[in-house]
């Protein structure tokens, strides 16, 4: 099934013993892809549901314990959702590097102002034209993000894709 663990690190530099999150019944692979960003984690577990893959939100409370993970919800189409992951502030991006068309697609997610811990789904990048298992991996920093595309076949052909937030949030 996987395992996922915080490890902290004091001001001296060590590391200390790390903090099991809890693992969602009949979830497997799950810690295939981690992202952390403060007090929120998004752990991926790209072949539960029969390889539609899941992906999972933890915060961490002033007292220092994670919460139970909240599922994402899993779009429609999607297979190993949950492949890579990225977090920065109220944003997560979640790789699926297979759909209905066996391209890929990432899945931009934002946490909703109105709830104390919902989160949403708010834009999905799409494959460019010719790429294949686009969404294999993904990074996220500021209103800039890197998606990586591999040849699934052989591994050793590739691309990676820049994409920019503009200032209205697209």
């Amino acid at each position: 099934t996987g395992s996922a663990y915080v490890y902290t690190r004091d001001a001296a530099g060590s590391w200390s013993a790390g903090t099991g999150l809890t693992i969602p019944s009949g979830v497997k692979d799950f810690g295939a892809s981690v992202a952390l960003d403060g007090d929120t984690c998004v752990i991926g577990a790209n072949r539960t549901n029969s390889n539609a893959g899941s992906a999972y939100v933890y915060t961490q409370d002033a007292a220092g314990n994670w919460s139970t993970g909240t599922a994402l919800t899993i779009p429609s189409g999607a297979m190993n959702f949950g492949i890579s992951v990225a977090l920065e502030g109220d944003t997560c991006m979640i790789g699926a590097n297979r759909t209905d068309s066996s391209t890929g697609s990432v899945y931009v997610y934002r946490q909703s102002a109105d709830e104390d811990f919902g989160w949403e789904g708010v834009a999905t990048l799409t494959v460019p034209s010719g790429a294949s298992s686009f969404g294999g991996s993904v990074a996220l920093d500021g209103t800039t993000c890197v998606i990586g595309a591999f040849d699934n076949k052989y591994y050793s052909v590739g691309s990676a894709y820049i994409y920019t937030q503009d200032a209205a949030g697209n």
